[in-house]
Parts: structure tokens; sequence; C-alpha cells
């Protein structure tokens, strides 16, 4: 097999015909159209771009259609790359994700609907405990209404734009991570907005660590684009 036709293959098999074939069962609830999450017992998979790409929340595997079937079966590319052309005319029967259109409004709200973190909390312990951020850098960023309690223990770290409006929130728990349904990615932002110095991270928790690593610098705004 050249590399056209991995390539073709690549782009006509989505990870979901894999996983649907794999005894794996979309969770409607917690997937959004940029991230649908498949159980299969114990066992998750998240896929993104498109069905393109997936990754194991509670590892650190991730990767294409190929290897996903080759760590799935336990084969070499050679035959991952057998497998997946025979699934060549396999149609998901996942749910066909339509644009977001939710208002902001209405994201604005769910967001008041959770509560703010309290010392203790699921969502304390996890960031404290399994995370390691000082509760100093966990307080603050509570006492600056960047924080939120999500479900199933997951944190909900709030993106505002430069006017101090909610645009959405990144999700990240002990078994989750994703983005606001319905939201849209700004900054998540830790510190002065009157700022001189600016540092830039991917997610919040990176932008919490590195401010517990400098002692939360004087006159610096850490933020997080959220992978955007």
């Amino acid at each position: 097999m050249d590399r056209k036709e991995i390539e073709d293959l690549r782009n006509r098999v989505a990870c979901e015909a894999v996983l649907e074939t794999s005894g794996f069962a979309i969770d409607v609830k917690e997937s959004t159209r940029r991230a649908r999450k498949f159980r299969r017992g114990a066992e998750i998979v998240i896929v993104t771009h498109d069905g393109r790409g997936w990754f194991d929340p509670l590892s650190d595997a991730k990767g294409d259609v190929f290897s996903l079937v080759a760590i799935l079966d336990q084969v070499g590319f050679a035959e991952a790359a057998s497998r997946v052309a025979a699934l060549s005319g396999f149609r998901p029967a996942t749910p066909l994700w339509k644009k977001a259109t939710t208002p902001r409004a209405s994201v604005l709200s769910r967001w008041e609907q959770r509560k703010r973190l309290d010392p203790g909390s699921e969502v304390w312990r996890y960031l404290c405990w399994t995370r390691a951020l000082p509760v100093s850098v966990v307080r603050q960023a509570a006492q600056e209404g960047a924080l939120r309690e999500g479900p199933s223990g997951s944190m909900w770290a709030a993106h505002t734009d430069n006017s101090g409006a909610l645009s959405g929130w990144e999700e990240r728990g002990p078994a989750w991570r994703g983005f606001a349904s319905g939201g849209a990615k700004t900054l998540f932002r830790l510190g002065p907005a009157d700022a001189r110095r600016l540092c830039v991270t991917e997610a919040a928790i990176d932008a919490m660590s590195l401010a517990a690593i400098e002692g939360v610098r004087e006159g610096t705004l850490y933020v997080s684009t959220g992978g955007g």
C-alpha cells in the first residue's frame, strides 16, 4: 500500500467506524461536535478533527485511524492498514453534528448555574491534590471568578474577551477534557487586566501551573488559549 492509498484511507475512514465495530458506543450527553466521547466498559476514547483524530483521556495515547486500530487490536501498522481498508465502506451511526447555534446568553446562564469552587470540594481536590496546584493559586483564580465546579468533578475555566464578557470555558477533570458546547474560545485569564507582561499557555491548568512556578509574578497576566 503506497503513501497515496494510505492518505486516501485516512481521509475516508473515520475513527467512529473503528470504534463502533469494536464494541464502543457514543456517549451523546458528554459529546460535542468537535469532541465525541465513546465508551466500552471502563475504556474511553475521544474522537476529534471530524473523525480523523482521537485521544484517550485516561492516558497519553492519541493518533489517527491507523494507530487506533493498532492499539485496539494489538497489531502492527501493515495489519492495521488492512483492517482500516476493510472498513472503507462502513458508515458510522453516530449523530450528524451541526454547527452550534447556542446563544451567548445560554452559555452565560449555564455558567452562572454552576457553583463557585469550595475548599475541599471534588474539583478543589482535583486541582490541589491530583494536579498539585498551590491552594493560593487556585484560590486567586476562584476569587477572580475564573473557575466553576463542573459535573463529575470537572473544572470549568472561564474564557472571556477583553471587555470581560464570558464566551465559553475549558472543561478538565480526571477523565474528561473539552470545551463548552456552543461556546467560543477567547482567553482564560489569571492576573490583572492592565498587566505589562503576558504569558500565553495552551490550557488553563498550564496557566495556573506557570503562575505557581513563578510565584504569581507581579504585573503579569497568565492566559490560556484552550488549544485554540
